[in-house]
């Protein structure tokens, strides 16, 4: 619990993406002040260096500001405090405690990765400058010689401090692509709903309604089971626009298209053709429990007023249809139903009219 409340710090009013970079910034700050103190504690439990596991100590309550600093609502300076305490603190470590033996100054390798990762798309300058100062410093301590180490370590234990280097960098670079992952995931996933969801009435889009009635389609009609279809098309909507404003519109438009998702049994597939027209498939239905649906969408319709506290409320007409064995795809069927729709409004308005053969004509 504790873990999460700090991941999140700083997440208030950012949208996702930001808000996933503001969390891994603040995984990767946690799991720096664990390593460094791990550092301070072998410093001086096991070197008995109070001096250097002192100095240690105010550099990962340095990192430590970073949460603060994120806490207060500025992500930004708490990500360049982050690089800034840690370029420092390999230059502290290479140049001041031990030498490049220890291999410390490897860390430097993060920093581009980690600046790239976790600054946004347009602070570009931020991660040049960032990145270009962490190669400057890799060169300098790589080819700077220490010749006055406030620890003298024998080349075992130079050794030793190099391999915990390189473990942790391993640790790190794996985390990092694990929460890089998940973002890309998460993205992912996010790109997929906004295309398969109306956002201002959160039912299906037109395009994914089309590619998932065409699978529940085909299936039907490949094992001879019934399928049926409504096309729901607002009487006059235009005139609710011009006499109350698109606000009262879109209100409508969001509070009648969850009453007839209330109507719909899981299986059916409500979507929005665009504007004021809809569209429910309906696999294993046939064409009386396609009309019973149309009769509880009248009804719900009847019950719902264009404004809230007035009995002003509008009509809706409906062209249903149930396969045939002559309509090969689920275009052809909308089709067919938008003839029986159109036939609905030629008859007045608030009308549900069926589709049919004989009487329309198949095309």
């Amino acid at each position: 619990m504790l873990l999460s409340k700090i991941i999140n710090i700083g997440c208030e009013n950012q949208d996702l993406a930001a808000k996933n970079k503001v969390q891994t910034m603040n995984f990767i700050t946690l799991i720096t002040i664990f390593i460094s103190a791990l550092y301070t504690a072998f410093y001086y439990f096991y070197l008995q260096q109070i001096e250097v596991a002192s100095i240690n100590l105010l550099i990962t309550m340095a990192y430590a500001c970073g949460l603060i600093i994120m806490a207060v609502g500025t992500p930004t300076k708490a990500k360049l405090w982050f690089f800034i305490v840690l370029m420092l603190h390999l230059w502290i470590c290479t140049n001041i405690y031990v030498t490049k033996d220890s291999g410390f100054h490897l860390f430097y390798f993060l920093v581009p990765t980690g600046a790239f990762l976790l600054f946004e798309l347009h602070q570009f300058k931020h991660k040049i400058i960032l990145s270009s100062l962490a190669i400057a410093l890799l060169f300098y301590c790589e080819n700077t010689i220490n010749p006055t180490p406030l620890v003298e370590l024998n080349s075992t234990l130079n050794n030793t401090l190099y391999q915990s280097v390189i473990f942790c960098i391993m640790v790190e670079v794996l985390i990092v692509l694990n929460l890089f992952g998940k973002q890309l995931q998460q993205h992912e996933t996010n790109l997929k709903q906004l295309a398969s969801v109306d956002m201002l009435t959160k039912v299906n889009s037109r395009d994914y309604f089309f590619v998932v009635s065409e699978q529940l389609f085909n299936e039907c009609r490949n094992a001879n089971r019934p399928f049926s279809l409504l096309i729901i098309n607002i009487d006059n909507f235009k005139r609710i626009n011009e006499l109350y404003g698109y606000k009262v519109g879109d209100a409508f438009l969001q509070s009648i298209t969850e009453k007839i998702q209330q109507q719909c049994d899981k299986s059916d597939l409500f979507g929005r053709l665009g504007g004021e027209e809809f569209v429910i498939s309906m696999p294993e239905k046939t064409a009386f429990e396609a009309s019973r649906l149309a009769k509880k969408i009248t009804k719900a319709f009847k019950n719902t007023p264009v404004l809230d506290a007035t009995d002003i409320c509008c009509t809706a007409s409906i062209g249903a249809i149930a396969s045939t064995p002559n309509i090969l795809d689920i275009h052809q069927l909308v089709a067919c139903s938008d003839q029986a729709l159109h036939q609905a409004k030629a008859k007045g308005l608030g009308r549900t009219e069926e589709y049919s053969e004989q009487v329309i004509g198949y095309t």
